[in-house]
């Protein structure tokens, strides 16, 4: 498992240098080790850097879906986002709300909310 949250943390880093290939590429080698190796636990970081890829992408609608998807599956699953998850989904949350305005911005997470992560998540 700590490869993969090593993916995850790689998929961040290439993001925030503006390696938007290779962020999605690490972030989806992560997210298929997780499914294949059926490690639920990590669903909800999915979700978080997921939110981030697609919100670097300028995506801010599918990033608030994911924001509430992965409100969703932090709930699911038991879990609490650690501080670093915090600080992505403020980053994520904030940009959806500059783009979109906090009326739609809620929307779109509430709709991630109700979906939840089973297929959503799938779809970055």
């Amino acid at each position: 498992m700590a490869v993969t949250a090593e993916l995850f943390d790689l998929a961040l880093r290439e993001m925030r240098l503006g390696n938007l290939d290779r962020a999605r590429a690490s972030f989806r080698q992560a997210r298929e080790q997780v499914v294949r190796e059926g490690w639920g636990g990590l669903l909800p970081s999915i979700c978080v850097v997921g939110a981030a890829l697609v919100s670097a992408e300028g995506d801010h609608r599918q990033a608030a879906v994911l924001v509430g998807v992965a409100h969703t599956a932090f709930l699911k699953s038991g879990q609490a986002p650690d501080p670093g998850e915090v600080v992505e989904i403020a980053r994520v949350s904030e940009a959806a709300v500059n783009a979109l305005g906090a009326q739609q911005f809620a929307a779109e997470s509430a709709r991630g909310r109700r979906a939840g992560p089973s297929s959503i998540v799938f779809e970055i």
